[in-house]
């Protein structure tokens, strides 16, 4: 058994048709890194095809959602390019949450910074606790948060078409109308007439 193996980065417990998918590396506040997302992805694939698992809920361990990529990894990673890797491997594994064919429910009760607001963002629901907290930290360094505008930005503006997959349903809230789960705020037409 290799030392890769051996260090967990995400737990998984199933119990009554629920698979709890939990980041588990608060020192260094769950951030993504390469073991971290492989990890994840594996759970994510096992819950999927386990039959007894009507639902997911992506939660995590520590004061920190998740901080983001693990930029410790940017340099000692052995790509040409491996910013580009590493971008590739999170639009796949926000790819997979958004087409789990169950509930994915993220349960969080701690900051979200950056590619975290993507995980964040591919749940189907979400239940923050008093203590979450949300940024996209990039931006205060001029940049964009290009890698998970797949799941940030409304359905009508995403560029992968994500708002279209078959799983994503419509849902009620309240008196503002259908809203696509998994994003926050209606967008487009189905926003109605704005201010007169």
């Amino acid at each position: 058994m290799s030392t890769r193996d051996t260090q967990r980065r995400v737990s998984v417990t199933t119990e009554g048709g629920i698979a709890t998918v939990a980041l588990d590396s608060p020192h260094n506040r769950n951030a993504l890194s390469g073991l971290l997302v492989e990890q994840l992805r594996e759970a994510l694939e096992a819950a999927a095809a386990d039959e007894s698992v009507r639902a997911v809920v992506l939660t995590h361990t520590g004061g920190t959602f998740c901080a983001g990529a693990d930029l410790s990894e940017a340099s000692a990673a052995p790509q040409d390019d491996p910013a580009r890797a590493r971008a590739d491997e999170l639009v796949d594994l926000l790819r997979l949450i958004v087409t789990v064919p169950k509930p994915v429910v993220g349960v969080i009760d701690g900051h979200v910074r950056a590619g975290g607001m993507g995980l964040v963002a591919a749940c189907d629901i979400v239940l923050a606790g008093p203590s979450s907290t949300f940024a996209l930290t990039e931006s205060r360094l001029g940049l964009a948060a290009s890698v998970i505008s797949l799941t940030v930005l409304p359905p009508d503006r995403s560029a992968r078409g994500v708002a279209d997959l078959p799983h994503r349903r419509e849902v009620r809230c309240g008196r503002s109308g259908p809203h696509r789960a998994g994003h926050p705020s209606p967008a487009g037409p189905e926003r109605g007439p704005g201010p007169s």
